[in-house]
């Protein structure tokens, strides 16, 4: 900590500004931890360390750790940090709005949530950010991993209007079933050495060497994709071990084609969150990801090899839609649009630049002597407030100008 003290005190006497990520994190003793990390100019990531968190934790104690966290760093909302990124669970938005940097959702993070409500909730239940309890999502999903397809926490879901009227549920509930028709085929051969004994045989006198089915896990969304993928590699071993075992009954009801569409739209995810996750990354960069996510949707689309598939796609393109349009800070994309296509700027946009200008570069107060008290010192003052008032008008115009 020491030495981290140090390089902020350096950054900060070169008016470096800093942003701060938070992610809760559980250990195998079930303890929960703040994880702060700290982004700048010349560090691309400062871990702090981990603050363990005894009992509930609100918005109000969230706000309270950080800070006096950061003030073991020398460091404070006010003076250095411009930025904070968190999840999206309602105790961290809540968190935003109190806190006095500005506060962008992660996006990748409404990435695999939006997976996740695709593909493990049954009936296509989803719970929304707003209405969350506080409880981190992920340990959420963690605490239900083995429970495939399964309703982890019914006090957090809510069915929208289209739900209850069964079509969109109908839709789904074929991919559902095929999806647990792969897990369950996985785990027939993972769980036993004879059967995969068997199979491996068979994937070796086919693919000319041994090939490890991969089983998913609700927490991982990224390893539904490895898992269909290995699996439709070996898919006429599979079937010929299965019938040898006298299990053939295992691959009833499998669509290959839905398989196939689904690892074809799995893959740009993947991409798209890797995107979002580069250092280099920004609001700008994020939303050429996004566009180019749901231009590969529409692709899939067109050329859906079936309806179950499709139906599926557009539900999944939905999910993320409203999950990342959640997460959207409008403020600060209308600033950045309005900067990038050089449109007149509104009131909020010249707010916005002014708050983040003031944030960036704080002005500073003259220093007072004790000469200040002298009549010709009084006049070099009064001149100091006039060309004080000078720039500010004339960044006002620069304002109005761009």
């Amino acid at each position: 900590s020491h030495h981290y003290i140090k390089y902020f005190q350096e950054a900060k006497a070169k008016n470096e500004k800093f942003s701060i990520t938070l992610d809760e994190w559980v250990s195998s003793r079930r303890r929960r931890y703040m994880n702060i990390n700290v982004h700048g100019k010349t560090a691309n990531q400062l871990n702090l360390g981990l603050i363990r968190i005894s009992g509930s934790c609100n918005a109000a104690k969230v706000l309270s750790t950080v800070t006096e966290h950061l003030k073991a760093f020398n460091l404070s909302f006010e003076n250095d940090i411009v930025s904070t990124t968190n999840d999206g669970a309602s105790v961290m938005v809540k968190y935003g709005r109190e806190c006095p940097a500005d506060v962008q959702l992660c996006l990748n993070h409404g990435l695999h949530l939006a997976v996740y409500d695709t593909f493990y909730f049954q009936n296509q239940k989803t719970y929304d950010d707003r209405n969350y309890d506080g409880e981190n999502e992920l340990e959420h999903i963690e605490n239900n991993e083995d429970e495939f397809g399964g309703d982890a926490d019914n006090e957090n879901l809510s069915l929208s209007e289209d739900e209850e009227d069964g079509e969109e549920v109908s839709e789904s509930v074929t991919v559902a079933t095929i999806l647990n028709t792969v897990r369950t085929i996985v785990k027939f051969f993972k769980l036993s050495t004879v059967r995969n004994d068997i199979l491996q045989a068979k994937i070796v006198n086919e693919i000319g060497h041994e090939l490890i089915l991969e089983l998913d896990v609700k927490h991982r969304w990224n390893s539904i994709q490895p898992m269909l993928h290995k699996f439709l590699m070996v898919q006429k071993p599979i079937e010929e071990a299965l019938k040898e075992l006298n299990a053939s009954h295992l691959f009833l009801g499998i669509d290959v084609n839905v398989l196939k569409d689904l690892c074809s739209i799995l893959k740009p995810i993947e991409l798209t969150a890797l995107a979002l996750g580069r250092k280099d990354a920004n609001l700008i960069t994020a939303k050429g990801a996004i566009q180019f996510l749901f231009s590969k949707f529409d692709s899939v689309l067109r050329d859906g090899n079936s309806s179950d598939s499709v139906a599926l796609i557009r539900n999944l393109k939905d999910n993320i839609r409203n999950r990342l349009c959640s997460r959207e800070n409008k403020e600060l994309n209308s600033f950045l649009l309005c900067l990038l296509q050089q449109k007149v700027p509104t009131k909020e946009d010249i707010d916005c630049g002014t708050r983040l200008l003031n944030r960036l570069y704080p002005p500073k107060l003259p220093e007072s002597t004790d000469d200040d008290l002298s009549q010709d010192n009084d006049i070099c003052v009064s001149n100091t407030n006039e060309n004080d008032l000078e720039k500010e008008l004339a960044y006002c115009k620069e304002v109005e100008r761009i």
